[in-house]
């Protein structure tokens, strides 16, 4: 009987691994996600600096 129930409760504990296993895999690829979008805002921070640059220096002119 004490052999059954613990089994039954490994079961259940390595179901609930399996599914926190996936839910931090999904979590895992949304930050790629996430670093990637951060990244490319980054860039375009860096190219509107760059556009502002030359915007200052052309009404200097």
């Amino acid at each position: 009987m004490a052999a059954k129930k613990l089994g039954e409760d490994m079961e259940e504990v390595n179901k609930s691994l399996n599914f926190m296993s996936e839910e931090l895999s999904k979590v895992a690829k949304q930050q790629m996600g996430l670093l990637e979008f951060i990244e490319d805002v980054k860039q375009l921070k860096a190219v509107i600096k760059e556009k502002d640059k030359i915007i200052e220096e052309l009404k200097k002119e």
